[in-house]
């Protein structure tokens, strides 16, 4: 009887790791279209999603080229680009923030 129950144990676990797999295969697919089809960042994707940038960085990097290859070249270009122009990000919401500080700095008091 114990051999019986050792291969259903066996059974489940090799369902419920399939199941988990295309769970993870569906995430990684539904984060590359949504980088792709919004020309995202790894950040705007993770915030959207609720997972964290790490998470979604390897998930692209490492998972999606198992999954559809094709997609995986499309996402990297754009991973790259990313990577290319951060630096240019980056000085447009330090300007955008000294902007917003600046204004309201100078705003008179309203009494």
């Amino acid at each position: 009887m114990g051999f019986f129950i050792h291969i259903l144990y066996l059974s489940i676990i090799k369902c419920i790791g399939d199941n988990m797999n295309t769970i993870v295969a569906n995430r990684v697919i539904h984060m590359a279209n949504l980088i792709l089809n919004e020309k995202s960042t790894v950040r705007e994707v993770a915030k959207e999603i609720g997972f964290s940038k790490s998470t979604v960085h390897k998930d692209l990097t490492e998972k999606l080229p198992k999954i559809d290859y094709d997609l995986y070249i499309k996402v990297k270009y754009l991973l790259d680009y990313n990577k290319k122009i951060r630096h240019l990000r980056g000085g447009e919401s330090t300007k955008l923030k000294y902007s917003i500080s600046k204004f309201l700095l100078d705003t008179p008091d309203q009494q």
